[in-house]
Order: structure tokens, then sequence, then C-alpha cells
């Protein structure tokens, strides 16, 4: 139960993550 809300957890965090590369990646361009 707790492994499955951890990889919840690290899936909301990759997304936040990739949300932030591709918005500073637009700024940069």
């Amino acid at each position: 139960m707790s492994e499955l809300l951890l990889d919840k957890e690290l899936g909301a965090i990759g997304e936040a993550v990739r949300w932030t590369y591709f918005s500073s990646t637009v700024c940069i361009y």
C-alpha cells in the first residue's frame, strides 16, 4: 500500500520537474 502511495508521489514530482524544465526551456528559447 505504502509503495503505491510512494509511486504516486514520485510520479507527481516527476510531472512537476518535467513542467519546470519545459517552462524554463521555453523561456530560454
